[in-house]
């Protein structure tokens, strides 16, 4: 009796495995032929994880197909293609594969202790006539993308013509890519309604598109102005393609240093028009530059853009006139970090800088908010203002004041100072326009 207790008790400790269905060890033994149909098998817990193991099983299935055919070509010939396709687009023609799923249908489905267990099949006619839909459609698309590009040049709408490139090489890439599992997966290969639109095509287009763009100076080659002043005629610049104005199209000018005088857009003509501000830069620097400055999307291809073009100028009548600076505080920290990067300013501007200079600049601190901020992060000490600046020349005051506003967040108060002091020494333009404008150079 104890024995066949002991069996009983055996017999009920042997685990319960979950027997797979033969189809799903043996799916080339279904009703669906592997010369006519691609198939794939999935087991998960939930539904979806089994299905989408079975469409990355079929998946595998066309790329060992197109595998085969690959290294038999690539065995018996040296095309182009064939590397290409072992070099760099395996993984596009890949990811390609994994998105034209969708005709694969799910023809057996089981759950049981085991999971689900999916077969999915899917016929190879139905897959390549597919293809060759989308095919004809990228086709069509594209050709009417590059004649809305020539209406857009005919238009003299040439910063959208360069715009409408971003969306050209991009359905080249797919129709590219698609191209090619086509040709694979097929017996024929795909001949198109409109040719000369593969990727290397729409390149070429490009490439030849933006060699037109010229930008030539038109007056005058070298530029003199006096000190802080404007020069005395403007710089005049011409945008074309090939023989046609471009307008519309912003031209950057910068001092030798990245100083930016402005952004200047191209008038109807094609034409646009700067003075720069004379600055006493070193003899080996005295130039601006002017080049194209693309926006938005069409920033890609700045690099194709005609090469800024490089200016010189001199200064004339420099008068370097001995000026003060004088910050006015009770915290002796505003002094010891704004003495450096102001002096190093009006410095550049041709000033000298003296301890006892006739004409003193004042800078006075109005500190409006200052407190430290509810916060565990590193920088939580807040300040906020403005530098208040004045000049005076034999006791009168030769400039309108002019309030600088200042913040910043740091890490404590002599942190924020120091902080204040290196952002708000602005540009040498800025200051430039500011002194000139309100009579503080002499």
């Amino acid at each position: 009796m104890r024995v066949w207790l002991l069996i009983a008790l055996g017999i009920l400790c042997v685990p319960l495995v979950a027997a797979e269905p033969d189809w799903f060890r043996n799916p080339t033994q279904t009703e669906y032929p592997v010369e006519t149909h691609w198939f794939g098998v999935g087991n998960a817990a939930q539904l979806k994880r089994a299905i989408d193991e079975a469409k990355a099983t079929l998946a595998g299935q066309i790329e060992t197909t197109i595998s085969q055919k690959t290294t038999m070509t690539d065995n018996e010939t040296h095309v182009g293609s064939v590397s290409q396709y072992r070099r760099s687009r395996q993984s596009e023609i890949r990811s390609t594969i994994r998105q034209t799923l969708a005709n694969a249908q799910i023809v057996k489905q089981v759950k049981d202790r085991g999971g689900y267990y999916v077969l999915v099949v899917l016929d190879k006619a139905q897959y390549r006539s597919g293809l060759y839909s989308q095919l004809q459609q990228l086709n069509r698309d594209l050709n009417t993308e590059l004649l809305y590009q020539g209406l857009l040049e005919s238009a003299q709408r040439y910063d959208k013509a360069l715009d409408k490139f971003d969306a050209l090489l991009a359905k080249a890439k797919d129709y590219d890519t698609l191209v090619s599992l086509y040709n694979y997966v097929s017996p024929e290969p795909f001949l198109p309604q409109h040719s000369g639109l593969t990727l290397t095509d729409i390149q070429g287009k490009k490439t030849a598109y933006v060699s037109e763009f010229s930008l030539e100076l038109d007056r005058p080659a070298d530029v003199s102005t006096a000190l802080g002043k404007q020069s005395d005629s403007p710089v005049r610049l011409r945008m074309r393609w090939k023989d046609n104005p471009v307008t519309n199209f912003v031209i950057r000018v910068a001092y030798s240093d990245t100083t930016v005088l402005g952004d200047y857009t191209t008038d109807a003509s094609g034409y646009v028009e700067f003075q720069p501000y004379g600055l006493p830069l070193s003899a080996s620097d005295q130039y601006v530059t002017a080049g194209v400055h693309l926006q938005g999307r069409a920033q890609q291809w700045q690099a194709d853009m005609p090469a800024p073009l490089q200016i010189p100028y001199t200064v004339r009548d420099l008068r370097y006139t001995p000026i003060t600076l004088v910050v006015e505080s009770d915290d002796s920290a505003w002094d010891k970090y704004l003495d450096r990067p102001l002096r190093s300013a009006f410095s550049a501007l041709g000033y000298s800088v003296e301890n006892s200079g006739s004409s003193p600049f004042a800078f006075r601190i109005d500190v409006e908010d200052e407190k430290t901020m509810g916060s565990y992060q590193k920088n939580n000490y807040y300040m906020a203002g403005s530098l208040l600046l004045t000049a005076n020349h034999n006791g009168q005051a030769s400039m309108a004041p002019v309030a600088i506003p200042f913040k910043a967040l740091a890490k404590n108060r002599k942190k924020a100072i120091q902080k204040i002091a290196d952002d708000v020494v602005f540009s040498k333009i800025r200051l430039l326009e500011l002194l000139a404008s309100t009579g503080g150079i002499e």
